[in-house]
């Protein structure tokens, strides 16, 4: 990978109003050749000073085939329960504090096609996107504890996109 596949331009569309630039500096890490375009689990990182820089990942609004490959592992108990253990872990929530609740734009309000309401493990299968974010506080930024920081997040988001990618059958 190099720099110029896994950043975001600073350009913003002027067409409807605001700012030429964004305000923000931002870059997705995934194990593909255009990062931007991978349909695997990535790791996202925003720099913004004033509270909004952030660490995060996941399968973010995955094409139809891997989301119904998701959808379709998660009927099993065994592929929920890996899930879970990995949002359930002390240092998970520690960091991800509640997890997927994130996601609850992206949540259906009922039932996907093809699936009933009693199906166990309901609650992972309405999700139409499945990513984590963790605040960076402002404390961290132009320190050398920032590289720290970022790296002891990607570390423990690692077991999540492994476990994403495993119920994809990307792995």
């Amino acid at each position: 990978l190099n720099a110029q596949q896994c950043i975001y331009r600073i350009y913003r569309d002027t067409r409807f109003g605001g700012l030429p630039y964004k305000e923000y500096f931002a870059a997705l890490l995934a194990p593909s050749i255009n990062p931007r375009k991978s349909i695997r689990s990535c790791y996202y990182l925003q720099i913004q000073p004033g509270g909004h820089s952030v660490v995060g990942g996941g399968l973010y609004n995955p094409v139809a085939k891997e989301l119904k490959a998701v959808r379709t592992a998660l009927l099993a108990d065994s592929a929920a329960d890996e899930l879970r253990g990995v949002l359930k872990s002390p240092r998970f929530k520690k960091l991800f504090g509640e997890g997927l609740e994130n996601n609850d734009k992206s949540r259906l309000k009922s039932t996907p096609r093809g699936y009933s309401v009693d199906m166990a493990n309901i609650d992972l299968i309405r999700y139409k996107s499945f990513t984590v974010f963790a605040k960076i506080d402002d404390s961290y930024l132009g320190t050398p504890k920032l590289m720290t920081r970022i790296v002891e997040l990607l570390t423990a988001l690692h077991p999540f996109n492994v476990a994403l990618d495993r119920l994809a059958g990307l792995l």
